[in-house]
């Protein structure tokens, strides 16, 4: 008998149910981990953030490439965060759109890109950060 565990779309067939037991804990544990850390390290977060969209340039970077380099599990995980980011950029007298924001580049794709405010906001999150 063959267990089978669906995880963000992925099918994975376990041979005993210890297998299928201990891949989902697994899951879990990585799970609470990236919760934990993302809950912990905002302003840690936003400067990775600032910085790789400042390293884009006028060009930008699309939300998948963005996720990667900052350690989040896919380009979907961004939006939830945007405003927490805003939230925190204001805490600093700056205001999101001024700091970072998304461009259309073609019918079906949108790019973060750096405001006029994106140097003085990356200095004041490097001392807020951990």
């Amino acid at each position: 008998m063959s267990y089978v565990v669906v995880y963000r779309g992925f099918r994975v067939e376990c041979d005993t149910a210890e297998e299928a037991q201990a891949l989902m804990d697994q899951l879990r544990i990585k799970s609470a981990q990236q919760a934990a850390r993302e809950r912990d390290q905002p302003w840690d977060l936003l400067t990775k953030v600032l910085s790789v969209v400042k390293a884009a340039g006028v060009h930008g970077i699309n939300a998948t490439d963005l996720a990667e380099a900052v350690g989040l599990p896919s380009g979907r995980s961004i939006s939830p965060k945007v405003k927490v980011w805003a939230r925190l950029l204001g805490d600093l007298g700056f205001d999101m759109d001024n700091v970072m924001t998304t461009k259309r580049v073609g019918a079906r794709e949108r790019r973060w890109v750096p405001g006029k405010r994106m140097s003085a906001a990356l200095k004041k999150t490097h001392a807020n950060a951990g």
